[in-house]
């Protein structure tokens, strides 16, 4: 050594990367609950998300500034029933709902629940609801994070309505179709075999009357032809004037 004064020299020293390890681990972890705060929080304030809290007896305990805006109620004013003002079918499919998320805590429930808001509108809410944990392990709070389908749910009642429509339609298009079929193959066959004996036929007489056989099976398939169409008047047109009829005397002009 340089100093003659010192005789010897001692180092201490430890190994620190546990430590500047779990420094870093630890602001990770800050730096990410801080960004999925931000993220709750955004999603509790968003305009187009509606955020709930709940106790075990559907009893509001929060409602985010959307949910209040649009249904009413405040922050101040809570323990109001979740069940209030729904229709029977949403009041039983809620309370399901409330059930399975005290049974099973670790998965979430989807659900629509229909309410109707301050203006008087029925909205259709489509929900995400969770249970909240204490520190018990016990189930204190449902949660809820829904947003508005009104427009989807209308939009594919309106599919289901014009599937019906056209399944009739579809329907009454086979049922007259097989109507057409039968009518004109009848006065179709007739006709040929009118045709046939006429011409196989040398006598006058018989051949006068194949013709006025045969004028009148046209005569019948030309009426059989207008009351078909009448039929798709009167499927087209829901207005037409209804008069009563003889069902002896349709069927026995049928079968003249």
């Amino acid at each position: 050594l340089a100093n003659p004064h010192i005789g010897a020299l001692v180092v201490n020293s430890r190994d620190i990367t546990e430590t500047i390890r779990a420094e870093r681990e630890l602001a990770e972890s800050q730096t990410r609950a801080l960004v999925l705060s931000k993220y709750y929080e955004s999603i509790v304030e968003n305009k187009s998300f509606y955020v709930i809290k709940m106790d075990l007896k559907g009893n509001f305990t929060f409602s985010n500034s959307h949910y209040i805006k649009v249904f009413g109620g405040s922050n101040e004013q809570m323990n109001l029933s979740s069940f209030e003002g729904l229709g029977s079918e949403d009041h039983k499919v809620l309370k399901e709902v409330i059930d399975q998320c005290v049974q099973d805590p670790k998965k979430s429930q989807i659900c629509i629940i229909r309410r109707t808001d301050n203006e008087g509108n029925r909205i259709s809410i489509k929900w995400e609801l969770c249970a909240l944990v204490g520190e018990n392990g016990e189930v204190q709070e449902i949660q809820g994070i829904g947003f508005d389908v009104t427009e989807q749910v209308e939009t594919l009642k309106e599919t289901k309505r014009l599937l019906e429509v056209t399944t009739v339609q579809n329907s009454k298009l086979r049922s007259f179709a097989h109507i057409i079929s039968h009518n004109i193959r009848n006065h179709s066959a007739n006709l040929s075999g009118l045709v046939e004996l006429l011409m196989d036929s040398s006598v006058e007489e018989e051949k006068g009357a194949y013709t006025q056989l045969i004028k009148a099976s046209a005569d019948n398939l030309e009426k059989t032809i207008l009351d078909l169409n009448k039929i798709i008047s009167i499927n087209q047109e829901s207005g037409v004037p209804k008069e009563t009829k003889s069902l002896r005397s349709e069927i026995y002009k049928t079968i003249q």
